[in-house]
C-alpha cells in the first residue's frame, strides 16, 4: 500500500502547493487591514505543505530502502542509492524552507500531547541527521556493495 500512499500524497501535495500559490497571491492583494491575517493563513498552509512533503519523502525512502534490501544487481543498488541521495537533498531543502515559517509563527510545529516541537533548533537538528545519512551512511553502504 505504500506505493498507493505515495501516489495519493503526491497528488495531495500538488493540490496543496497550488493552494499555497493562491494564498501567496491573496497576501499581496488583500486589503492592508486584512493582510496580516491572510499572511498568517498562508504560513499555516505552507507549513502543512512542507509537512506533507516530509511524509511523502518518508514513504518514498521506505519504499526505496525495501527495494535496496532485495536488490541483487550492483548497478540497480547504486541507482537506488542515487535516488535515496536525491530524496535526502529534497528533504533538506524542504526543511530549510520550513524554518522561516516556524520563526514567523511559533505555534507551527508544536504538538503539546506528544511534546513535539518543530522550531529552528529542532529543524536544524533534523538537517544535520539527514546530512549525516547522506555524507556517511550512504557512502558506507556503497562501499559494502562494491566489496
Amino acid at each position: 500500500r505504500i506505493a498507493e500512499d505515495i501516489k495519493i500524497f503526491t497528488e495531495t501535495a500538488g493540490l496543496w502547493q497550488q493552494g499555497c500559490e493562491l494564498l501567496a497571491e491573496a497576501v499581496e492583494t488583500a486589503p492592508e487591514s486584512k493582510r496580516q491575517h491572510v499572511r498568517y493563513i498562508y504560513g499555516v498552509a505552507k507549513f502543512c505543505y512542507h509537512s506533507f512533503m516530509t511524509m511523502l519523502n518518508i514513504k518514498k525512502w521506505w519504499l526505496l530502502n525495501r527495494k535496496l534490501e532485495i536488490s541483487s544487481e550492483i548497478d540497480e543498488a547504486m541507482d537506488i542509492l542515487d535516488q535515496m541521495e536525491q530524496l535526502l537533498d529534497d528533504e533538506i531543502v524542504n526543511v530549510r524552507e520550513s524554518i522561516p515559517l516556524v520563526e514567523a509563527d511559533s505555534s507551527l510545529g508544536w504538538e503539546p500531547s506528544m511534546d513535539y516541537i518543530a522550531d529552528r533548533e529542532h529543524l536544524e537538528w533534523k538537517i544535520r541527521q539527514v546530512e549525516n545519512v547522506k555524507c556517511h551512511t550512504i557512502p558506507a553502504y556503497r562501499k559494502t556493495i562494491h566489496g
